[in-house]
């Protein structure tokens, strides 16, 4: 048995993220919070808990002594116990687990009350979940999950992209439980995109969602976030960052500017998070860039 705890929340009320080891990672977003869980031990009796999606992106997952909601037990009806899949539990049970994760998880909890706002096109607004648990063994939420936890754990965590993949993780496990899908089509949505692209340029110097460009274009964000690709090529996250590098290409000419203003301009975490984009984009450092290195 693992020496450490993971998640140790005995006794608790609501979100078990709180709770966490301060080796995992967590970004707070719009409506939910991601979590990235790291090997250890688990233990979870918690009251009024949010609606929680389970993500373990490969095997070997979790060795599991108790798994009950609301008194029943579990241990035979998880999907992503052999890692590769998604479970997802609704609002309000009672939980009560013991087990060791033998690998990195990913924890999403959300509020189910806006969970429509999601996907609404696809489900028609509406996003009830038929039974407490929803789950199944399925490649692409997996891999999701598998750059989220490798986001967090590794990089300076950027909330658009990290909240990309959340968008997409739970419209596509909410569809499966559902049985409504995730998507539909794309056809005619030019425009909307059009008005997508002006809103991140004129907001490109300060910290964006994929909720609020989606406000601002009239979609839910798992629409317009298949629509984007379709119309622009590539995710909104994608396409933020090669802005963001191309105005921080145009502005270092000026001597006026502060590398570290520069940054801060064009909407970068930090000086340093600007530097790794840069390069990667241009291969070669703003620094460089500037001195015509």
């Amino acid at each position: 048995m693992l020496d450490y705890y993971a998640l140790h929340a005995v006794n608790g009320t609501g979100s078990a993220t709180k709770y966490a080891a301060p080796v995992s990672r967590t970004c707070d977003l719009l409506g939910l919070t991601i979590l990235a869980v790291p090997p250890g031990r688990v233990e979870i009796r918690v009251s009024n808990a949010p609606m929680t999606i389970n993500v373990v992106p490969s095997s070997p997952g979790g060795t599991f002594h108790r798994h009950r909601i609301a008194g029943a037990d579990m241990r035979n009806k998880l999907a992503a116990t052999g890692g590769g899949g998604f479970d997802m539990f609704s609002t309000g049970p009672d939980y009560e687990i013991s087990c060791e994760n033998h690998g990195w998880e990913l924890l999403l909890e959300l509020d189910e009350s806006r969970l429509h706002h999601l996907a609404g096109e696809a489900w028609n607004g509406v996003a009830d979940l038929p039974s407490p648990h929803a789950g199944r063994t399925d490649p692409v939420t997996a891999n999701l999950g598998r750059l989220a936890i490798q986001h967090l754990r590794f990089d300076t965590v950027d909330p658009l992209y990290v909240e990309g993949l959340a968008v997409a993780l739970t419209a596509r496990a909410v569809g499966f439980a559902t049985g409504k899908g995730s998507s539909v089509s794309t056809a005619g949505t030019d425009g909307r995109v059009a008005r997508a692209v002006e809103f991140i340029e004129a907001n490109l110097h300060r910290s964006l969602s994929v909720a609020e460009i989606a406000q601002a274009s009239c979609m839910s964000p798992s629409w317009l976030s298949d629509a984007f690709r379709a119309s622009i090529g590539r995710s909104i996250w994608e396409h933020v960052k090669e802005r963001r590098c191309e105005r921080a290409l145009d502005l270092i000419s000026d001597p006026n500017r502060s590398l570290a203003a520069v940054a801060y301009e064009c909407g970068f975490a930090s000086q340093s998070h600007m530097t790794r984009l840069f390069q990667a984009r241009f291969n070669t450092t703003p620094g460089r860039m500037r001195r015509g290195q």
